[in-house]
């Protein structure tokens, strides 16, 4: 069991999760280049922390099932009793881990004691907002099987955020790391999750045509 479960890892680091590390460390590299780490005000670094950062969560969380997206290799593992399952309980602890270490190192990095909210707050608004925008990414692609729409859907989602009042979407407005508050981040981060829940039949369901 423990072998089989270090030769899934292997597998995964290998082939299907090394891209996502790869591309996230790509988004630090721009918020480096973007904003840096020393003397940031609180307007640059919240817009590092809940702008940039989240899109992590999209590209680690939406590609989730990118690999089986042809249809054959999934009808492959499903024929094996509980492998298609394992797979992905693999495939998301490793990603889930990298998003988080990822997102709470670069927080640390930029987080002075001058701003308003404690570090911790910092990285658990970032991660629900990247858990959010990334299970939402996920059904999408259930549903649709492209993750070209999956990705554009959620970033376009992100980006009109920038010009939408607070008031319009409640909850669901993404940018308030100035006013922040433990119900957001439970609501963000549970949705988030449901929808990943939502999507795990959805993509179950679709098989050879």
């Amino acid at each position: 069991m423990l072998s089989r479960l270090v030769y899934l890892t292997k597998v995964e680091l290998k082939h299907n999760t090394l891209f996502t590390i790869i591309t996230s460390l790509f988004i630090i590299a721009i918020c480096f280049v973007v904003f840096g780490i020393d003397n940031l005000d609180v307007l640059m670094a919240n817009y590092a922390i809940e702008r940039f950062l989240p899109l992590m969560g999209i590209i680690s969380i939406s590609s989730t099932y990118y690999p089986e997206q042809l249809s054959p290799i999934k009808d492959l593992l499903k024929l094996r009793d509980k492998a298609l399952c394992k797979i992905y309980v693999v495939r998301s602890t490793i990603r889930f881990i990298a998003f988080v270490a990822i997102t709470y190192i670069y927080v640390q990095l930029i987080y002075t004691p001058t701003n308003a909210y404690s570090i911790h707050e910092a990285w658990l608004h970032s991660m629900s907002i990247g858990l959010f925008v990334g299970g939402f990414g996920l059904l999408l692609f259930s549903i649709t099987n492209n993750i070209v729409i999956s990705y554009l859907v959620t970033i376009i989602y992100m980006f009109l955020q920038w010009f939408i009042k607070k008031d319009v979407l409640g909850f669901f407005y993404l940018y308030n790391l100035d006013s922040l508050s433990v119900t957001k981040i439970m609501i963000l981060s549970l949705t988030g999750l449901f929808l990943i829940i939502i999507s795990i039949p959805l993509w179950n369901k679709k098989s050879v045509n």
